[in-house]
């Protein structure tokens, strides 16, 4: 099969990377106030939030890492994979789906 057209694509906004950095920071912000102020393990209670809310943050930077978009057309079908989400093939015989792919890149604007 020779491969007519591939595109890959990530998130790479700064804005989206900066936000995330940010969003990530913050539990480690709130640890070190806690230790500085001499109140970390009080309240075991709320440590455990912190450190809860810190995972979930650094699953989700984890995931922004991994997200990516590979779409291939050859002479049999459109690929479209989606990682690590899922993976469609178009096969350009199955008329039906292709035209609504048309139809949806054209509401889109591509």
């Amino acid at each position: 099969m020779i491969t007519l057209f591939k595109e890959t694509q990530r998130f790479t906004q700064w804005y989206l990377w900066l936000i995330l950095i940010i969003i990530g920071c913050m539990p480690f912000y709130t640890i070190f106030i806690r230790i500085k102020n001499q109140i970390f393990l009080k309240n075991p209670i709320k440590e455990l939030w912190v450190l809860l809310f810190s995972l979930l943050i650094f699953l989700l930077i984890f995931l922004f890492c991994q997200l990516k978009l590979v779409t291939v057309i050859d002479e049999k079908e459109i690929r479209i994979i989606f990682k690590p989400f899922t993976t469609r093939v178009i096969k350009w015989s199955d008329g039906y789906q292709l035209k609504l792919l048309i139809m949806v890149l054209l509401v889109v604007g591509v």
